[in-house]
Parts: structure tokens; C-alpha cells; sequence
């Protein structure tokens, strides 16, 4: 037979266990990846070599 503090103890463990495990699981809603940004105008226009 187990001493009542000793079952309390346990409980509080997996209590807490379970509670960090579910503080975790990180943003809410459906995971997507974020949109891509285009590239500022004339970003890809190439710079002229200075000679």
C-alpha cells in the first residue's frame, strides 16, 4: 500500500508533464508555410560595373 503523498506526487508530476507537453505544441490553427514576399522592384536588375 502506498502512502498517500507518495500518489500525490506522482500525480502532480504527470499533471505537469502533460501540461508542458500541451504548452508546446506551438502555434494554433493549421500549420502552413508563410507566403512568399516577391522581390522588390528593380531588386533583380543588374547594378552596372564601375571601370
Amino acid at each position: 500500500m502506498r502512502c498517500w503523498a507518495h500518489t500525490l506526487l506522482i500525480t502532480v508530476i504527470i499533471a505537469l508533464g502533460v501540461i508542458s507537453i500541451l504548452n508546446a505544441c506551438g502555434q494554433k490553427g493549421s500549420l502552413t508555410l508563410p507566403d512568399r514576399v516577391p522581390p522588390p522592384p528593380g531588386a533583380d536588375v543588374p547594378q552596372p560595373s564601375r571601370s
